[in-house]
């Protein structure tokens, strides 16, 4: 692709498209930490009290 398109290295990316990336022995975590903190700031809610995610995965899903 070098060859089609001037490219330049930039290095390991840490922000894309408002999410932070993180890289780390061969793999890619991808978070929305730094937007979320934005939002509760925005709206006055930085200390606002935590609350686990109502998340359920596909394997819990399967076991159940």
């Amino acid at each position: 692709m070098q060859q089609v398109v001037k490219m330049t290295d930039l290095g390991e990316m840490s922000f894309f498209l408002g999410m932070e990336v993180k890289q780390k022995n061969g793999e890619i975590f991808i978070s929305q930490r730094k937007y979320s903190k934005e939002i509760l700031k925005k709206f006055s809610m930085e200390n606002c009290k935590s609350m686990n995610n109502s998340y359920v995965s596909k394997e819990e899903v399967m076991q159940r």
